[in-house]
């Protein structure tokens, strides 16, 4: 099958898992599971690193990827004029619905994009986020390229990552990282004899991805891992919710004097910086 053949049908079936998976993304910060607080977490420290920014009223902010419209309208609540973006009309009607809500249509305009072809202009935005983006790109590369064209000089993205070496990955036979060649092709294999329908969800280790962006351009600023869980086995869960949500808090104040364990959480979260053209060491 041709590149182009290959790169469209594998966004229709992520166009098509998040059209019928929406309603779940609509909801998923208010659950009880292990994977709702490792989201609400992420949240909390996206926006407490864009609180720290301390950008001026009026900052234009692109949200790629915007799913339901959390962060969309948490940008507009702080002052920043948003464009939101989805390749999904589902998620586009969601974030719509969401900003109609909380009363900040003024703020943000909801629009149909992907993040290998942003239509806006070069140095548009003051800020990018790209959360839960990254797994569902076919080409990383090219959207990081397209992030830092669209960025103003000294402009910030924040962006995420799902962690390939995970600690919950590690025990589970499924996901184990020692694994991964042949997961990989067998996964191969059975998306060309068309027997698995299922999108493909790249992870990155946290040294692969942090060389993506430096060869985007884009200088690291702060980073963190989110997220211990949940924990499976061939991709059942063994634990119930209550459990593994403690087990996740227990794991979190274990690891922070650990640098190592510190960096195997579920969720890997980058704020990184384009370079002041002002600043710039001549060539």
């Amino acid at each position: 099958m041709p590149a182009v053949q290959q790169v469209s049908s594998a966004q229709r079936l992520v166009d098509t898992y998040f059209g019928t998976s929406a309603p779940y993304w609509r909801d998923v910060y208010g659950g009880e599971t292990v994977s709702a607080t490792i989201y609400r977490e992420r949240r909390d420290v996206v926006l407490r690193w864009v609180d720290e920014l301390g950008s001026d009223a009026g900052e234009r902010a692109l949200d790629i990827g915007c799913g339901a419209g959390s962060f969309s309208v948490a940008l507009a609540k702080r002052g920043f004029q948003v464009r939101a973006i989805d390749p999904v009309p589902d998620m586009l009607k969601q974030t719509s619905q969401l900003v109609r809500e909380r009363g900040v249509e003024h703020r943000v305009a909801v629009e149909s994009g992907d993040a290998h072809d942003l239509i806006y202009p070069d140095n548009s935005f003051g800020l990018v986020l790209a959360i839960g983006v990254t797994p569902w790109l076919h080409s990383l590369p090219s959207a990081l390229q397209e992030i830092t064209r669209v960025l103003k000089p000294g402009g910030y993205v924040v962006i995420s990552a799902d962690n390939a070496l995970r600690l919950n990955y590690w025990l589970d036979p499924r996901f184990c990282p020692g694994h991964a060649t042949i997961r990989s092709g067998v996964g191969k294999l059975l998306r060309r004899l068309g027997c698995w329908r299922e999108p493909h969800a790249s992870t990155y280790s946290v040294r692969s991805f942090d060389h993506a962006l430096k060869r985007a351009s884009l200088e690291k600023i702060h980073c963190t891992t989110v997220g211990f869980g949940p924990f499976t086995f061939f991709e059942h869960e063994l634990l119930s919710d209550s459990i593994g949500v403690a087990l996740h808090h227990r794991l979190k104040k274990f690891v922070t004097n650990k640098p190592v364990l510190r960096s195997s959480g579920s969720q890997y979260l980058v704020l990184a910086r384009k370079a002041d053209a002002s600043n710039s060491s001549p060539a």
